[in-house]
């Protein structure tokens, strides 16, 4: 909840318990509770005073009551502001609450589902939620609150006729001697804004909600779950598990590179080699002696016989493709279709699953490649759960097409890479992959969350983690993969960091390396060559590479 927010809360609340403390010691003293403003009017001899019946506290309000009414349309305002207000991050959760909250008042009859549904969603696109995600949480989250139904107590009436009855219940009809206050209102309403609050700093979930909403059960107390924080005396005995370990994509020197039970990406430019190097991890529990299962969801339409040709180019066994408990290809329709995938996936649990593309995948959630937000909700969708079946989930996307955002990484919201539970690998050519003739492409760590890669690879910023070569065969059309472990002294061009073309740094190199006497700084190259800083920057550090090298 925003600052703002909170000291409204507070403000009203305070006036709320100052209204409350007042009717209470008016209780206490034996006086019916008036409004300040008619009292002064009594006091003043304009206004009699009027006897009134005794407060009593009703068990429920019935449906359609107009109080609990009023209540409940209070309560779906207060969520809409607060959902209105909520910004990048908290988006989804506050919506989450909000339909949760308000789906407990549709189920106990004060509401009529189209009113929150409406209402929630145009709070919704106020905060900038896209509209699938926003269509997705409402329904599922209204439907959970539907499921613990909220009924609201609602103090009795004060009578306004001279009747000698008890209090009637809140929905008698009008003229029939009732009528609701708008301080017993308010004390509700300083009920419902704690409540606010409570949520705003509860848990997120719905596991710990008890029937009236979400927040902690009231009137239990509260125990030390030590469960919710590392354990560093076991860390200390020795006793938790290593870190995982990559499983496949497996170099020369038997490291490999790719995480099981984990999200991982391959990124690079067209035509680097990206798809060629997941299909080969595939080829590996495909192959004669491998004993897994690939899944392949082909959002870029490569098509089965394209990639079936690859697979089969790569070493892959005819049995094992034919053979659907250890090899799917698919190519989703929609996002449905991909939903359903992933659920089934659950059931037959790959050992691989390769994605290709990432770039293909979002649009079929209306998200695009630069909102944090929207990446989060396919992500979340697709890329986890697969992951969470225990597949080392290999997930093939563009490299950034700017200069500057090249040396980041992945093109879009830095999500994906804050999203990759495993390793992230930069793909550049170095040889360029020709139909039949192989090719080769260095593969560099952007991202290793674990680092089992990084451990076996030179140290560097950006280190190189292999070369992964297709080789032509002795045999017509079958091509071996090779991922070379990296050796001390290799280093990946510098222009993948920097975002600057191969070719053209390469003369730069080459220039000054004609340069005599040889360069001596980068104020010394940028005078002699006339070149921007950036660009001499990038040649000297690659010039003295190279030399470094070559000695």
């Amino acid at each position: 909840m925003c600052l703002t927010c909170r000291q409204y809360v507070a403000e009203r609340m305070e006036w709320l318990n100052e209204q409350i403390a007042a009717e209470q010691q008016a209780a206490q003293d034996g006086e019916p509770r008036v409004h300040p403003f008619k009292q002064r009017l009594i006091e003043s001899g304009l206004l009699a005073s009027e006897p009134r019946a005794p407060r009593v506290v009703l068990p429920d309000a019935a449906p359609g009551d107009p109080a609990a009414r009023r209540y409940a349309l209070a309560a779906l305002r207060n969520e809409c502001d607060n959902l209105a207000a909520a910004v990048e991050g908290t988006r989804n959760d506050t919506l989450n609450r909000a339909a949760f909250a308000i789906g407990q008042f549709v189920s106990g009859g004060y509401l009529q589902e189209s009113e929150p549904l409406g209402a929630l969603t145009d709070a919704a696109r106020a905060c900038g939620l896209p509209e699938q995600e926003i269509g997705r949480t409402v329904g599922h989250a209204l439907r959970d609150g539907g499921q613990h139904p909220r009924r609201v107590h609602l103090r009795s009436p004060e009578w306004s006729g001279t009747g000698t009855g008890g209090s009637g219940p809140r929905s008698a009809p009008l003229g029939s001697g009732t009528r609701t206050t708008d301080h017993e209102y308010d004390a509700e309403q300083a009920e419902y804004f704690d409540q606010v609050v409570r949520d705003a700093e509860g848990p997120a979930d719905h596991s710990d909600r008890s029937a009236n909403g979400p927040g902690p059960v009231p009137d239990q107390p509260h125990a030390m779950d030590y469960g919710r924080y590392f354990d560093v005396a076991a860390m200390l005995d020795g006793t938790l598990p290593e870190p995982p370990r990559p499983s496949y994509g497996v170099r020369t020197d038997q490291h490999a590179l790719f995480y099981a039970g984990e999200v991982n990406s391959l990124f690079g430019d067209p035509e680097s080699g990206k798809s060629w190097l997941a299909l080969s991890a595939a080829r590996e529990v495909l192959g004669e002696y491998g004993d897994g299962s690939v899944l392949v969801v082909d959002m870029d339409h490569n098509g089965p016989a394209a990639t079936v040709s690859r697979l089969l180019a790569l070493g892959a066994s005819t049995a094992a493709l034919a053979d659907r408990r250890r090899f799917l290809y698919v190519e989703p329709d929609d996002r449905m279709h991909l939903i359903a995938v992933v659920a089934d996936m659950k059931l037959w649990r790959p050992d691989i699953a390769i994605v290709d593309s990432l770039g293909e995948m979002l649009p079929l959630f209306g998200s695009s490649s630069n909102s944090a937000d929207e990446y989060t909700t396919a992500h979340s969708a697709v890329l986890k759960p697969l992951a969470k079946t225990g597949a080392a989930v290999l997930v093939i996307d563009h490299l950034a097409k700017g200069a500057e955002s090249r040396k980041l990484g992945q093109s879009g919201t830095t999500a994906k890479r804050r999203a990759i539970g495993g390793v992230s690998l930069r793909v550049t050519v170095k040889d360029a992959f020709a139909p039949g003739q192989g090719g080769s492409a260095w593969l560099t760590v952007n991202k290793d969350r674990h680092g089992g890669v990084r451990q076996h690879c030179p140290p560097a910023r950006e280190p190189v983690a292999g070369r992964f070569e297709l080789k032509p065969s002795t045999i017509d059309g079958v091509l071996e993969p090779i991922i070379h472990a990296p050796a001390d002294t290799d280093r990946a061009p510098s222009f993948t960091i920097s975002g600057e073309d191969s070719a053209n740094l390469a003369a730069d190199v080459a220039d000054l390396d004609a340069l005599d006497p040889p360069p001596s700084s980068k104020r010394d190259v940028q005078t002699r060559m006339s070149w921007g800083g950036t660009r001499a920057s990038n040649a000297l550090a690659a010039w003295r590479e190279q030399n470094a090298a070559a000695s």
